[in-house]
């Protein structure tokens, strides 16, 4: 049974929800599943116009990365707003995913920083939810992907990132190392259905 944008939002006002996560940990699938089982859009950052420039950047010095995918996400962040007018928006990655990878990858500036205090630049999510995935099931998860990098298969990186993503109080955490996509997705929709 697919849930109406009605039953999530007593306001009726369209929501913008964010599935988080590193790599293997099923945002993608869990996001398009949510997507369809709430009529909602579902939308990836950094956007297609971004993600063909990606291999420009993607060598470079971690600050000059960081700003990359800072500035995609405003960009995103302006989409998003368009669509939120008249649909509610499953976001495959966000500004979360922009600090926790670049705090990982070197640039500590970001750690004296909220990303809280950009959020008046961002469309601030009515809920944020961060995947957790366990490091076997996610090299599992990897290994089944026809295309995956070494970046993939770094486990330190994935621990630090996972700390990283931990911290941010308003990601309510789901562990998707032993369950499936579908229960993942009920869980998240009992959630939204609960108002909380």
């Amino acid at each position: 049974m697919k849930l109406g944008r009605e039953k999530l939002s007593k306001s009726n006002k369209h929501l913008f929800i964010v599935i988080e996560g590193v790599d293997g940990s099923g945002k993608t699938t869990v996001g398009e599943k949510l997507a369809e089982e709430i009529n909602a859009v579902f939308y990836q950052t950094p956007s297609k116009f971004w993600r063909k420039k990606r291999n420009i950047v993607e060598n470079s010095n971690v600050v000059i990365r960081f700003f990359y995918y800072f500035i995609a996400t405003i960009f995103s962040t302006v989409e998003i707003r368009k669509i939120l007018k008249t649909e509610s928006v499953i976001c495959d990655r966000y500004v979360y995913s922009t600090w926790a990878y670049h705090i990982v990858y070197g640039f500590s500036l970001l750690r004296f920083v909220s990303p809280f205090l950009i959020f008046y630049a961002f469309q601030k999510p009515d809920k944020a939810y961060y995947l957790y995935v366990s490091r076997t099931e996610r090299e599992n998860r990897i290994s089944n992907r026809s295309k995956n990098t070494l970046k993939d298969r770094d486990s330190d990186t994935l621990k630090k990132t996972q700390e990283e993503f931990i911290k941010f109080s308003d990601l309510v955490i789901i562990d998707t190392s032993n369950i499936n996509v579908e229960k993942v997705v009920n869980l998240i929709t009992k959630d939204l259905g609960s108002g909380k």
